[in-house]
């Protein structure tokens, strides 16, 4: 939709609302994997929690602003930069000493 119609409105928050969708799905998915640890990890989990709930929370933040904005360059480009915030954020954790193993985990 974006494709064929990059000026309309509607299909921005068409996308928008199938984004949030696919990122609480997600966020159910990853739920359900802190409820069953031993499907990905052999160890404790609890201080893995945050990390995984800010990596997909955080697009959802994003997707709900770019969904509000009136105008649809700026949408467009804030859908566009989720790919290149999620990579900074997971740049960021990976840097700093205290959430480098935990965040290894997850990539």
């Amino acid at each position: 939709m974006l494709g064929q119609y990059p000026d309309e409105s509607v299909a921005l928050r068409i996308y928008g609302v199938v984004m949030i969708a696919v990122s609480l799905l997600s966020l159910a998915l990853y739920g359900y994997v802190i409820r069953h640890p031993g499907l990905l990890w052999a160890g404790e989990v609890s201080g893995r929690l945050w990390i995984g709930y800010l990596l997909i929370v955080s697009p959802i933040v994003v997707y709900a602003i770019a969904m509000a904005d009136a105008s649809t360059s700026v949408s467009v480009v804030l859908f566009l930069s989720v790919p290149v915030l999620y990579f900074l954020l997971v740049t960021i954790l990976r840097v700093q000493h205290e959430t480098r193993a935990q965040t290894d985990d997850f990539f």
